[in-house]
């Protein structure tokens, strides 16, 4: 095999690429080391024996499913356990059921606060009396004789 480097180097600056993206034809290789100027490599060019690669695509199809991966997508079970089944956070994605427990334990810190919300419970009634009723500041019951 005859060294084609210098060839190879013309050829990059004739197609205007890199030495990577020029092919040499290795069935002409005694014609192609003959060749050792420009105008040579363009006659070369021409006839098909130096090609320059087409450019390879890049995608980043499987870097973004990396990234939703990362963040907890597509890792569902699907229908085996659905939405339906009470398995606590078991269909949740790792986000959400961090977000979940969050909620669980803001819910049990608020709960007096939460149990006469009439969102969630409807309203609660009061049968006040005199003594339930809300009294002054002051310390009105010590002051009583």
């Amino acid at each position: 095999m005859v060294s084609l480097t210098l060839q190879k180097l013309l050829a990059a600056c004739v197609l205007k690429c890199g030495r990577g993206k020029v092919w040499l034809d290795p069935n002409e290789g005694s014609e192609i080391s003959m060749a050792n100027s420009r105008q040579n490599i363009r006659r070369l060019v021409k006839d098909g024996y130096i090609i320059r690669k087409p450019t390879k695509i890049h995608s980043r199809s499987s870097c973004r499913m990396k990234e939703a991966k990362r963040k907890g997508r597509h890792s569902d079970m699907g229908k085996i356990a659905s939405v339906d089944c009470d398995f606590g956070a078991f269909h949740l994605s790792p986000v959400q059921k961090i977000s979940l427990i969050l909620s669980r334990k803001t819910v049990k810190r608020q709960g007096h606060n939460l149990l006469g919300n009439p969102i969630l419970h409807g309203p609660v009634e009061r049968i006040q009396t005199p003594e339930q009723a809300p009294q002054p500041a002051g310390g009105a019951k010590k002051a009583k004789k």
